[in-house]
C-alpha cells in the first residue's frame, strides 16, 4: 500500500535523523565526517536513562545559549536549570514507553540568550540485541524564528478576545429569540447570526491548536465508543444524498487521548468530505481496525513499529489531485473558494494526531480519498468494565502476588482465593523476589502492584523477568500512572489493569493471560527498563 504524507521541509533534516537513528549505539554519532548529515540549524543530542547527554552537535549549545561541549551534564539541567526532570518532558517519555514524544516549551530569556520558544522531538533507540530502552536520541528546534513566538501569542491574545465577544452575542441573541414569537421573520436572521458565530468559535479553536504551546490532556478512553458519541449527532442530521457507514472492527481500542481534540478530529475530516463529495452526495465510510506498523512503514510516518489502532476514512469524491497530496497539510492551503474555509482544517488534524502520538496518511484515486490515522493502542482495561464471559478454570493456579496493603479488592489475596486460585502473597519487593527465586517454576503468574515500597513494579518484572523470562505478569496502575505505561507490555508484561478494580476485570484478566500462555501467547519477552523511586526512569 502506498504511503503519501506531507515531507519534511528539508530532506537534509530527514536524512540526518534516519542516519543518527541507526548510528546512535555507534562510537559517536557526531564525528566530523558525519556533519554534513545533520541540518546546521537543528539541534541534535542523545542521553542515557539518567537524562544524561552522552553527545550534542553544536546547535545544542546555540540554541541553548551555552558554552560547549555539553557532555556529561543533564538535560533538565541545561533546558530549565532544575535540578529534577521535568514533568511534561518529551525524553522521559520515550524511557518510558519506548515511542516518540514531542514537547513545545518556553526558554526563558537570561544574559546569555534570548527568550524563545523551542520544540523537542525524541526517539527511542532500542539497544541491539536485547531491544531495551536506554537511550533517547533529541531534536531540538527554535520554533519561534520569523515572528511565530510573537504570532502565536498574538493569535491567542486575539482568540481570547474574540471568544469573550462571542459571548456576548450569542447572550443576546439568545435572549432576544426568546422575545419574538417562534415564526416571527426575524427569527430567521437571528438564527444566521448564531450560526455565524459557531463557525467564528469553531475557528478559534483550529487557532489555539495551532499555537506553539498547544498539548492535549489526554486520558485513556475507548476510540469505538468515542467515535460512535461523536457522529451520531451527524448521522441524524444528514441530508438523503449522503451517508455515513461506521465499521468497528477493533476489540481491543483503548487509546491515550483527548475527547475533545479527537471529536475536533473527525468533525473535520467529516467537513472536509461533505465539501469534497460536493452536491452530488455520496458515502463517508469509516474504518477502525487494530493493525501492526512494521519498521518500515513506522520509519516513514515517525512512529514506532507495534501495534496500533488505524482509523481509516473514505469518501467517494472525486479525490485529491497528485500535485496537491503534498501540501494539503500546509497551513492555508486550499482548492476551495474563502466562503468555504481558510485551509487550516486538515493542518489542525496533523497537529492534533501528532500530540497524540500518532500519525497520518492520504491515499487517493478517482473513486475518492482516505485518510488513514494511526494511534498507539494501549494494552489496559478500564476500570468498571464488564468483560466478556470467562473461559475455562483456575485448577488452583498457584499465584504471586505483590502489592501493598488495600490495592486489591477485599482483600487482594481472599478475593483471588475466592475465584479458586491458589495465592502466595508479599508486600515488599525483597520478599517477592526471595520467595520467586526458591521455586521460580512454582508460580503460573506474578501481579504486581505499580507503587510498591522502594522499587516500582516495571522494576520488579524486570528482575523477575530475568529470573524466568516467559513468566505471565500483570502488571496493576492508576489512571495517573497510565501515561507512562504504554510500552511496558513490549518488555514482557502481558497486561495492565487499572484501579479501582473488580472482581470480573481481575478475573477475566487473569483468564486471558493464562489461556494465552498455554497456547504460546505471542507475547515479546524482553527485558524492561525500570529504576528505583527517585530515578529519572520513574514517571508516575
Amino acid at each position: 500500500m502506498p504511503w503519501f504524507h506531507q515531507k519534511p521541509n528539508d530532506d537534509t533534516e530527514k536524512s540526518s535523523i534516519a542516519f543518527l537513528v541507526s548510528q546512535g549505539n555507534s562510537k559517536s554519532a557526531f564525528e566530523p565526517r558525519n556533519e554534513t548529515m545533520i541540518h546546521p540549524e537543528e539541534g541534535v543530542f542523545i542521553v542515557d536513562g539518567e537524562l544524561t547527554i552522552l553527545e550534542a552537535n553544536p546547535a545544542v549549545a546555540r540554541l541553548l545559549g551555552r558554552a560547549a561541549p555539553l557532555t556529561g551534564e543533564k538535560c533538565h539541567g541545561l533546558f530549565h536549570e532544575a535540578g529534577q526532570p521535568c514533568p511534561s518532558c518529551a525524553a522521559v517519555e520515550s524511557l518510558a514507553t519506548g515511542t516518540p514524544a514531542r514537547h513545545r516549551f518556553r526558554l526563558e530569556a537570561s544574559p546569555a540568550r534570548p527568550g524563545r520558544w523551542l520544540e523537542l522531538v525524541t526517539m527511542p533507540l532500542p539497544e541491539p540485541g536485547s531491544g531495551e530502552i536506554r537511550k533517547v536520541l533529541g531534536r531540538l528546534k527554535d520554533v519561534s524564528s520569523m515572528g511565530e513566538e510573537e504570532a502565536a501569542q498574538a493569535a491567542a491574545r486575539i482568540a481570547q478576545v474574540c471568544e469573550n465577544l462571542f459571548a456576548v452575542i450569542l447572550g443576546y441573541t439568545h435572549l432576544a429569540r426568546q422575545d419574538l414569537a417562534a415564526d416571527h421573520p426575524q427569527q430567521r436572521y437571528l438564527s444566521q447570526i448564531l450560526k455565524a458565530v459557531e463557525k467564528g468559535r469553531h475557528l478559534m479553536t483550529q487557532i489555539g491548536v495551532l499555537s506553539p504551546g498547544f498539548s492535549p490532556a489526554r486520558r485513556p478512553v475507548r476510540l469505538g465508543r468515542l467515535i460512535r458519541d461523536i457522529l451520531s449527532p451527524v448521522q441524524a442530521s444528514l441530508s438523503p444524498r449522503l451517508h455515513i457507514k461506521i465499521n468497528l472492527t477493533a476489540t481491543q481500542d483503548l487509546v491515550l487521548a483527548d475527547p475533545g481534540s479527537l471529536e475536533l478530529v473527525l468533525l473535520n475530516l467529516w467537513d472536509n468530505a461533505r465539501q469534497a463529495m460536493g452536491q452530488e452526495g455520496g458515502l463517508w465510510e469509516i474504518t477502525l481496525q487494530e493493525a501492526h506498523l512494521g519498521p518500515e512503514a513506522a520509519c516513514s510516518l515517525g512512529v514506532t513499529p507495534g501495534s496500533c489502532l488505524q482509523l481509516s476514512l473514505r469518501d467517494t469524491g472525486p479525490g485529491i489531485a497528485p500535485e496537491h497530496l503534498d501540501r494539503i497539510f500546509l497551513p492555508f492551503f486550499t482548492t476551495r473558494s474563502p466562503a468555504q474555509g481558510l485551509g487550516l482544517g486538515l493542518t489542525v488534524v496533523q497537529r492534533l494526531i501528532q500530540a497524540h502520538a500518532g500519525a497520518i496518511t492520504v491515499e487517493s484515486g478517482t473513486g475518492g480519498a482516505t485518510f488513514n490515522l494511526f494511534l498507539p493502542r494501549l494494552c489496559h482495561t478500564l476500570p468498571g468494565e464488564r468483560p466478556r464471559e470467562i473461559s475455562g478454570d483456575s485448577h488452583k493456579t498457584h499465584i504471586l502476588l505483590a502489592a501493598e496493603a488495600r490495592t486489591w479488592p477485599d482483600p487482594g489475596q481472599e478475593a483471588l482465593e475466592a475465584l479458586g486460585y491458589r495465592v502466595t502473597a508479599a508486600t515488599h519487593p525483597s520478599e517477592v523476589l526471595k520467595v520467586f527465586q526458591s521455586q521460580p517454576r512454582a508460580f503460573a503468574l506474578v501481579i504486581a502492584d505499580y507503587t510498591l515500597p522502594e522499587i516500582t513494579g516495571v522494576e520488579l518484572a524486570r528482575r523477575l523477568l530475568k529470573l524466568r523470562p516467559d513468566l505471565p505478569i500483570i502488571l496493576c496502575a492508576g489512571l495517573g500512572e497510565a501515561p507512562g505505561l504504554e510500552g511496558v507490555r513490549e518488555g514482557g508484561i502481558r497486561e495492565i489493569i487499572l484501579k479501582p478494580l473488580s472482581m470480573w476485570e481481575l478475573a477475566h484478566t487473569i483468564s486471558k493471560v493464562l489461556e494465552e500462555t498455554e497456547r504460546g501467547g505471542g507475547y515479546p519477552v524482553k527485558q524492561v527498563e525500570g529504576g528505583a523511586r527517585g530515578q529519572g526512569n520513574d514517571h508516575r
